[in-house]
């Protein structure tokens, strides 16, 4: 039997406060603003489109990877939203 040792993480990507936010907001129906993405409401879809629209230096290393997961959306779909964002 092979025994691997437990290993504490260190560091934290993001604050906790994001979190308690985004499990604390009600969904609601699909928006125009993410017509492709009928499972999110408009403030999931603001929050996701506006996370790219961070400056790189100011954003927490990993909340692209962690909001995509959380929301089940592709990272590829969050930049497009922060670019459909960004040009209204």
């Amino acid at each position: 039997m092979i025994v691997y040792p437990t290993v504490e993480p260190t560091t934290a990507l993001w604050p906790e406060p994001l979190e308690v936010v985004f499990q604390s907001l009600p969904s609601r129906p699909g928006t125009v603003l993410a017509p492709k993405l009928p499972h999110l409401s408009i403030w999931e879809a603001l929050v996701l489109g506006a996370l790219p629209l961070i400056p790189r230096e100011s954003r927490p290393h990993g909340i692209i990877t962690w909001a995509s997961e959380m929301f089940g959306v592709s990272r590829t779909s969050i930049y497009a939203l922060g670019k459909r964002i960004e040009s209204r």
